[in-house]
């Protein structure tokens, strides 16, 4: 496995080599998303990643194909671990940056690697008052239990921090999830984000 720095390759734009974690739900940078890892293939991948200081790619699995995956997710390090009561390794990812999955392979583990490239930083964008319902909903769903847990530190003056951890913690459906995710204009995802909600509720008063 490449020992190979991730900012080097964000700086330059050049592939990095690293293995794919495909999972039915959504990591965004500046997230913390807990994982229990019990599969073999994975207990190696979280060991070799510790051992040579890299990370590893959250990529959203495809419900219209099986074993599929999305050619874009997000890199993360991994920033706790411990022994969970069950036994299970558990440990906590902290998204780092969205990279385009250029191609992948699966080695003798059945662990997948992938060639990736980093997607260019958002913009910093104001939070305008026109999306102050999204901040109510967000500020109210970081006082769940289980989100609390995370200990997130939100900017919500910031576009880009309400869309992402929105999108973590939504229940929207996996292909919204991935299309919000590959949007570059922060703003935009949050219009885009309000517009689901708002059908999702019209959608429930007809039903």
């Amino acid at each position: 496995m490449p020992d190979r720095s991730e900012s080097h390759a964000a700086e330059t734009g050049h592939l990095m080599e690293v293995p794919l974690f495909p999972l039915g739900t959504i990591l965004c940078p500046g997230g913390q998303l807990p994982l229990r890892i019990f599969e073999q293939r994975y207990l190696k991948m979280v060991s070799d990643c510790l051992r040579h200081d890299i990370g590893f790619v959250i990529v959203l699995t495809r419900s219209d194909a099986e074993d599929g995956f999305f050619d874009l997710g997000t890199y993360g390090r991994i920033s706790d671990f411990q022994q969970l009561q069950d036994g299970l390794l558990g440990i906590t990812v902290q998204g780092r940056e969205k990279v385009r999955i250029k191609s992948a392979r699966q080695d003798e583990t059945g662990l997948f690697i992938g060639q990736v490239s980093p997607m260019p930083p958002e913009p910093e964008v104001a939070v305008r008052d026109d999306y102050a319902e999204l901040v109510t909903l967000l500020r109210d769903l970081q006082q769940h239990p289980a989100v609390k847990r995370l200990d997130l530190d939100i900017d919500y003056d910031d576009c880009r921090d309400v869309g992402y951890r929105l999108l973590e913690l939504l229940p929207l459906r996996n292909e919204d999830k991935q299309y919000l995710l590959s949007l570059q204009r922060p703003a935009y995802r949050l219009e885009q984000m309000r517009y689901m909600l708002h059908a999702i509720v019209e959608h429930g008063e007809e039903s």
